[in-house]
């Protein structure tokens, strides 16, 4: 009994797929550089955070109270990557933190270039894409295997089934759509 209430106490693994990663960061940094052109020297951890709540809610809109703790920790685990990570974001008062305890003020790397983030995220939906196609294709061959060896089963022969390469090419087809839809999205996002 010891042991079941140790594993649900434990926190539930973050899954933070590669999309939602980027579509935040983007919102973090674009925030953290309005202020920054407001005169304003950097924004505070919590208020970054809130912030980020504030437009995850208004996009769903009933969202629970488990799911906004959820959300805060993607959120909080994301900061922390672009602080030391992807060094996109930097502490300003980080002596203070470490002595006094004070919360981390944070602003964007003057070297950050969002541009740059842009052709970055490109090449990696674009990596993707290739291994997906290489999947679909591995998948496509064991599957026409394991129709072929089934049907020489039957029939006691080797035959090849009409259509399945058209099958296979359309399929592609539209994955590739779906891709190019997706880098789109991705980078109206980053744009914004």
């Amino acid at each position: 009994a010891a042991k079941k209430e140790k594993r649900k106490r434990k926190k539930k693994k973050l899954h933070i797929s590669y999309e939602d990663y980027v579509a935040t960061a983007t919102l973090i940094t674009e925030h953290v550089r309005k202020e920054e052109l407001k005169g304003n020297n950097g924004k505070k951890e919590s208020e970054l955070t809130d912030f980020c709540l504030k437009v995850q809610e208004e996009k769903e809109e009933a969202a629970d109270e488990q799911k906004l703790q959820m959300m805060k920790r993607k959120i909080k685990h994301i900061i922390n990557r672009l602080i030391k990570v992807d060094c996109v974001l930097q502490v300003i008062n980080k002596e203070k933190v470490e002595n006094e305890g004070v919360e981390r003020i944070l602003s964007v790397n003057p070297n950050y270039d969002p541009d740059c983030a842009n052709e970055f995220i490109e090449k990696k939906m674009h990596e993707r894409q290739k291994e997906l196609r290489k999947e679909a294709r591995q998948e496509g061959k064991k599957k026409k295997e394991k129709t072929l060896r089934e049907k020489s089963k039957k029939d006691g022969e080797e035959k090849e089934l009409p259509g399945e390469d058209e099958d296979k090419r359309k399929q592609m087809e539209e994955e590739e759509e779906k891709d190019r839809r997706l880098i789109k999205q991705v980078l109206r996002q980053g744009k914004k």
